[in-house]
């Protein structure tokens, strides 16, 4: 129970790290030549923040969430395949919760 509240609390944590990245990124005044990689960051954060809390929500109902740390990228991918199938997650949804997983 305590191990579950603690990875828990950790996706949370790096979700609102994220955000607060997002939203401080969001108010810097950039250059129109720095905007584009600025934007692609900020995508990245908010696909990666939205994998967290998907993860969260499907994966956490049935299992104790393990540290990202835990397995590769690789694993992570074939796991997240393999319960795409049990969980109705969507292509998009699996997309984001792998790359969630495998940014740890």
């Amino acid at each position: 129970m305590l191990r579950k509240l603690n990875v828990t609390l950790l996706a949370v944590a790096a979700l609102a790290a994220m955000m607060l990245a997002i939203l401080t990124n969001g108010c810097k005044s950039v250059s129109s030549s720095s905007a584009a990689p600025a934007a692609g960051q900020a995508d990245e954060a908010m696909a990666v923040a939205a994998g967290a809390q998907l993860w969260v929500e499907n994966c956490g109902r049935c299992h104790s969430l393990r540290d990202p740390a835990s397995f590769s990228a690789a694993q992570w991918e074939v796991s997240v395949h393999h319960m795409r199938v049990r969980v109705p997650l969507t292509a998009e949804q699996q997309k984001a919760i792998t790359e969630f997983l495998s940014s740890r």
